[in-house]
């Protein structure tokens, strides 16, 4: 009989803290949100590098036409990098919403379908995705680099950083070919 007793108030622990476990998983709201104000900054930050290219390219080349070479070299360049802002605004965005689905939203039957490129099955997947991305930004970043440095100024130094996007592409796609 007082082996019942204790082990009904062991159960009853477990479902205290359990449950408390269960609620805690709003504290990965503030994860969702932070991340979702970054997307939206982000994406602002690349509205205002595109305004900023259209800015510069007509400006200059309005003033003097002869400058239109030197004017779309600039506008190409802040094209770029709103490119890499975007890139990085999506970063968090799949982020935002991978967390919210994995950790916060309660998952029922009766809710309409997730579209498929926000559906997260599970922390490696996002983590898949995510490492996906940083290969892109980086390699936008490589050709941000790139155009900012003339022809004849090329160094071997330059193939460090493609030389290592390939090598995590590499890593990346040897992880994916691991999993059953």
């Amino acid at each position: 009989m007082n082996d019942s007793l204790f082990h009904g108030k062991v159960r009853m622990l477990l479902q205290y803290f359990e449950n408390a476990m269960i609620r805690l998983r709003y504290v990965s709201l503030i994860a969702v949100v932070a991340s979702g104000l970054a997307s939206v900054l982000m994406f602002v930050i690349g509205a205002l590098k595109v305004y900023g290219a259209y800015r510069s390219y007509f400006s200059d080349v309005v003033i003097d036409t002869t400058a239109s070479t030197e004017a779309a070299n600039v506008a190409i360049t802040f094209l770029i990098q709103a490119v890499d802002a975007f890139l990085i605004g999506l970063v968090f965005m799949i982020f935002s919403g991978g967390i919210y689905y994995l950790y916060v939203r309660h998952i029922d039957t009766n809710e309409p379908e997730v579209q498929s490129w926000i559906k997260i099955h599970d922390i490696g997947q996002l983590k898949n995705i995510l490492a996906e991305l940083v290969i892109i930004i980086l390699f936008v970043k490589f050709l941000e680099g790139g155009l900012k440095t003339a022809f004849n100024e090329y160094e071997w130094q330059m193939l460090v950083l493609p030389a290592g996007i390939m090598m995590l592409a590499i890593a990346l796609k040897l992880l994916e070919l691991k999993k059953p």
